[in-house]
């Protein structure tokens, strides 16, 4: 398996959960759609490669 650092890619979940909520009820939205379900996998405990890098490619 990749020696993926997922440490680093829950401090990015962090930042870009701050990152979503601190832009009112648009940021509150877009983070409902497109952190909270990539949060729910990790919460999960899944460690694919898959999940990493679309943790990794938030923007």
């Amino acid at each position: 398996m990749d020696n993926l650092d997922w440490e680093k890619a829950e401090k990015w979940l962090d930042e870009m959960t701050e990152a979503y909520k601190s832009l009112g009820p648009a940021g509150e939205l877009g983070y409902y759609y497109t952190i909270l379900p990539l949060r729910i996998r990790f919460g999960n405990h899944e460690r694919s490669k898959e999940l990493y890098d679309e943790i990794m490619a938030l923007e």
